[in-house]
């Protein structure tokens, strides 16, 4: 990254002597570091962003993904425009500077302006890379999700609509969350999560299939329920 050279000859003045030889020295390491520096996401924090705790269901699993995506495909469709607006402005810098008389302060100051606006192109070239990053590693796990959900019977329409399935999401990720009152000491907190659960389990209720989900619960769920004293320990004990 030629640019960082650039920069710093600038600065020259402002950098003490035994920095600038510093910067000199490690100027391939310091390149290594501005292309390298992991922007947003890791594959391991995506799949964080999805577990079992916060999306209990494959389905709510793929819809948290395709909304991840698509915010990290409208920001690299922004930076797009902000590169190509980055680059007229050079332009016009460039014409500018050929209007002034060389080594003017003002020609000076212009010639800086571009050396600084093609230092930010370069960081704009890195963001892209570490944004479309984002987007295929998505895709992966997006695709993965897709085929799972078609071979466990679900169609296209059912997938892609985040609401035909969402009232399972919320149950599960509800009794999950309410495990939290056995170390919360704030009333409010207390309220909310026993509040949300209580909420989730009268909504299956009134759809009939409060039965049929505590089937699919794991254990904690199944705690969760016995908490909330919608069963009893017994038939947390006979669901395992």
């Amino acid at each position: 990254m030629n640019e960082i050279t650039t920069i710093i000859d600038i600065g020259k003045e402002v950098i003490s002597s035994k920095d600038a030889n510093f910067l000199s020295k490690n100027i391939g390491s310091l390149n290594k570091v501005f292309k390298n520096t992991f922007m947003w996401r890791t594959n391991i924090q995506k799949q964080s962003i999805i577990s079992n705790e916060f999306f209990p269901t494959i389905h709510g699993k793929f819809h948290q993904s395709i909304l991840e995506q698509k915010v990290q495909l409208d920001q690299a469709i922004y930076l797009i425009k902000d590169y190509e607006l980055k680059k007229l402005d050079i332009e016009e810098k460039e014409e500018e500077l050929n209007n002034h008389e060389p080594g003017s302060i003002k020609s000076r100051r212009i010639a800086i302006e571009i050396k600084f606006f093609n230092y930010e192109l370069e960081n704009m070239k890195i963001a892209m890379t570490y944004r479309m990053k984002e987007v295929k590693g998505w895709q992966q796990i997006i695709d993965e999700l897709y085929s799972n959900m078609i071979k466990s019977g679900l169609t296209d329409i059912e997938i892609w609509n985040k609401e035909e399935l969402e009232i399972r999401e919320f149950f599960f990720r509800s009794l999950n969350m309410v495990q939290g009152v056995k170390v919360t000491k704030d009333s409010g907190e207390l309220s909310n999560l026993i509040g949300l659960a209580r909420f989730a389990v009268e909504s299956v209720q009134r759809l009939g299939i409060l039965e049929k989900l505590i089937k699919e619960c794991d254990n904690k769920q199944l705690d969760s329920l016995v908490l909330l004293g919608i069963i009893k320990p017994q038939h947390q004990a006979s669901n395992t």
